[in-house]
């Protein structure tokens, strides 16, 4: 229980060290991020010999809208799940690591007597490669992000900080959030010029 309530402790100072260090840094990478995003996207339609507008389409607001108004709330429905869900799991979390022997027990009994000491040896063994397994994936996290912010502003490409954080988080994600977060990567970066993009791809 002690150990629970210290690591949560430390966890928030670190949040509000980060926020007080790096949270202004971190906003203003994020705001250039945005408008460099709309700068990319008016290249790419020169690039296709288009109008940015065509991109997007906006020249019927209420015709273009109204049939993405059910994949919006679809998307906001699922997006609404997937929060209810994580705070199941933080929740949860808690309340298992304060006092997790009930827990155990409770889930021992429904396992025939015979086979009981095989159920808590095994529960012993998943907890230790969970534990492991969870222990390399923060390392791999920092790893990532400390050395893809480091490199990309090596490289001179903008917002390296930020783009460093969403690769360090999206690595938690195996092979699909790396992916996604070096397309975007190079994407902001072909932005910037088409140097930087390939910078970029070297980096990463």
């Amino acid at each position: 229980g002690a150990a629970v309530i210290l690591t949560a402790l430390i966890v928030a100072v670190g949040f509000v060290l980060a926020a007080v260090l790096f949270g202004a840094e971190f906003v203003t990478q994020l705001k250039a991020l945005n408008e460099r995003a709309g700068i990319t996207l008016s290249r790419l339609a020169a690039f296709l010999g288009l109008q940015a507008e065509d991109i997007v389409n906006v020249q019927s607001p209420v015709a273009s809208i109204a049939p993405l108004i059910p994949r919006f709330l679809s998307f906001g429905w699922t997006v609404g799940q997937a929060i209810a869900g994580l705070l199941f799991v933080i929740v949860a979390s808690v309340y298992l690591a304060l006092d997790p022997k009930p827990y155990r027990d409770g889930l021992v009994t429904l396992v025939p007597s015979d086979y009981k000491q095989n159920a808590l040896a095994t529960l012993d063994d998943i907890g230790e490669g969970l534990q492991h397994w969870l222990g390399g994936t923060l390392l791999s996290m920092v790893l990532v992000g400390t050395m893809t912010g480091v490199g990309l502003w090596l490289v001179g490409v903008q917002s390296p900080l930020a783009l460093g954080l969403l690769a360090g988080f999206a690595n938690f994600v195996p092979y699909i959030g790396s992916l996604a977060a070096a397309a975007v990567t190079v994407v902001m970066a072909a932005g910037q010029s088409f140097d930087a993009a390939v910078a970029a791809v070297g980096v990463l």
